[in-house]
């Protein structure tokens, strides 16, 4: 690289000790900077969430986005796609805590730990005389999305001794293509969902999907609230046409901070059912100090990489939107 400096702002909040871990892990050349979006910039890279057409229009030597967590906002997806010239990235630090939440749901949902919790909190032993839930060694699991989170998720599960499968819009090996849904769910015993949200994936499990699946079998969704219809879950549980589900997604989140003691997730009452895991969006473990260290981490790998001209790490396909 030239002597030139490289520069790299950072929209929005980062606390010092993340910047100065972050200027630590990247060589000297790489001058980052923090705080409000300038109007104007030499900047090659900027790191955020949101991004319009208009903001960017003011760094002509623009070369990356960095979305600094998994997911795309549809507005910088809009404003990379009418510039083409500019790359997409994001990172997966997530994927550790995500596919722990994800077996997490699944433990709780097979093995019925919240009534039982709750009956024995009664003094009542109920229970343990009428088991209920599955086994996971030999149980057929099906990862709808295989990447850094779906394959975590289906190394856990093979470690349990269940048979693991996937679907992915690049199938190989032991994964199948979207087509295959179909044919896949009457086989299966627990269903993670572990895909983006987008036009594809919005109503990917809808009633025809469900009924599909064993009256035994658990969903596990980690993905997005969208991905499954939101009636068709809430009947089909209610109906006891499948076994149980573990959620960590939602169809309604609060609007602001005083909201948070006070928001339904759903206007069907999935609280009232014995057989849902209810878990608030919690995945990602947001604000936890370890998986922060790991969000700067691989924040500074993937700088460092697009320093080097070195492209493809955590390239977001922005025709697929992941």
């Amino acid at each position: 690289m030239s002597n030139q400096l490289f520069r790299v702002h950072l929209k929005g909040d980062f606390s010092r000790d993340d910047i100065s871990l972050l200027k630590s892990l990247v060589e000297q050349d790489i001058l980052i900077t923090s705080g409000a979006l300038p109007e104007r910039g030499e900047h090659s890279i900027l790191v955020g969430g949101s991004f319009s057409r208009e903001e960017v229009s003011g760094f002509p030597n623009l070369k990356s986005i960095i979305i600094p967590w998994a997911g795309i906002p549809a507005s910088t997806l809009e404003t990379v796609r009418a510039n083409p010239q500019i790359s997409l990235h994001n990172i997966h630090h997530n994927s550790v805590s995500a596919s722990e939440m994800a077996v997490t749901l699944m433990l709780a949902a097979a093995k019925r730990i919240i009534p039982a919790d709750k009956a024995l909190r009664q003094n009542d032993w109920t229970p343990r005389y009428k088991p209920e839930g599955i086994l996971i060694e030999k149980a057929k699991v099906l990862v709808i999305g295989w990447g850094a989170i779906g394959k975590r998720i289906g190394k856990i599960c093979l470690a349990f001794g269940a048979e693991v499968s996937a679907i992915s819009r690049t199938a190989s090996g032991n994964s199948f293509p979207p087509e295959s849904l179909h044919s896949l769910l009457p086989e299966t015993d627990i269903l993670f969902l572990s895909v983006p949200s987008t036009p594809k994936t919005i109503g990917l499990i809808g009633e025809q999907e469900l009924k599909l699946l064993k009256s035994t079998s658990i969903l596990v969704n980690i993905s997005r609230g969208n991905v499954v219809n939101e009636k068709a879950l809430y009947t089909c549980l209610k109906r006891r046409e499948i076994g149980a589900a573990g959620l960590d997604v939602w169809y309604n989140y609060p609007k602001s901070e005083s909201a948070r003691v006070n928001t339904e997730p759903s206007k069907y009452p999935f609280n009232t059912l014995s057989n849902v895991v209810m878990s608030p969006h919690r995945g990602g473990a947001f604000g936890l100090g370890q998986l922060e260290t790991k969000r700067i981490q691989e924040l500074a790998s993937l700088i460092q990489n697009l320093y080097q001209g070195k492209t493809s790490t955590g390239r977001v396909d922005i025709n697929q939107g992941y």
